[in-house]
């Protein structure tokens, strides 16, 4: 069974809106719109004082503007996790339906964009590749390569995804890991793996809560299991908290999101840096 677009709605809502954002930004290249330099030129009444080029304005004795517009043909890869930690159930889905969802929304945003997205499916081995594209078939090309997977119950070998994503994709992306914080497997495979990666490239690491564990850690128990339940669950909360601390501080962006917005925060982090000129 192909894995379902649960975010489809989503995803449209934000591509209409960035292309109502970049029509705007068209009309306003010559007030010096967009994200990526374009040219420079004579200065005109409309234009911000923030985009003087002082270098250019000081050889041609004339105030001189840069100009700029919106960045496309960047790169996002998806790199999902299909190891044991994705098998495990939240709001009776498989982590790994919504990491499917995500890749999706993904996908579809910036390639409409105008941006090129891929795949590489990976656990102990590397399960599937799908090169970075804009073309309109590539949604569809990344949901064939994951109709095809179920979660592997090992241990997923991080180096060894990162190690062929280098190998394979030399330009500078956007890598979006989707995996499960679980404590052993961050501290003993990702986090040691996870500097191959944010040397050269821009790093999301995303990953979906269970909405239960915060309720349990708020109540009162009444008798023993309920104490006990309640010491795990903060347990549990505190110890994420810690993994999205330690790697964010080794330079990654983190979206850690419950079920139905993993796949939107995942693409508002993705569209925040390319408005920003990040990526």
């Amino acid at each position: 069974m192909y894995p379902p677009f649960r975010s489809q709605k989503e995803a449209e809502l934000r591509i209409n809106r960035n292309r109502i954002l970049e029509i705007g930004l068209r009309s306003a290249q010559g007030r010096g719109g967009g994200t990526e330099f374009d040219q420079l030129r004579e200065y005109s009444v409309d234009d911000e004082f923030r985009r003087m080029d002082w270098a250019a304005t000081a050889r041609a004795g004339k105030a001189i503007v840069r100009t700029y517009r919106a960045e496309r043909n960047q790169t996002v890869i998806v790199l999902l996790d299909n190891g044991r930690v994705m098998a495990g159930r939240v709001d009776d889905v498989p982590r790994v339906e919504h990491a499917m969802d995500a890749a999706m929304m993904l996908t579809a945003v910036a390639t409409r964009l105008g941006d090129r997205a891929g795949l590489v499916a990976f656990d102990r081995r590397v399960r599937a590749v799908v090169p970075p594209s804009h073309g309109r078939d590539q949604l569809g090309a990344v949901t064939e390569a994951m109709y095809r997977l179920e979660p592997e119950l090992a241990e997923s070998d991080y180096r060894g995804a990162f190690t062929s994503t280098l190998s394979r994709f030399r330009r500078r992306a956007l890598l979006v890991v989707l995996t499960e914080l679980a404590e052993q497997a961050v501290n003993e495979t990702l986090l040691p793996a996870l500097p191959l990666i944010v040397r050269s490239h821009l790093v999301v690491i995303g990953s979906v809560t269970d909405p239960d564990v915060s309720p349990w850690a708020r109540e009162e128990p009444t008798e023993a299991g309920g104490t006990y339940r309640k010491a795990a669950a903060i347990a549990s909360l505190n110890e994420r908290r810690r993994l999205v601390t330690q790697l964010r501080g080794m330079g990654a962006t983190v979206v850690d999101a419950p079920p139905g917005r993993l796949a939107p925060e995942l693409a508002d982090a993705y569209l925040r840096m390319k408005a920003t000129g990040r990526l």
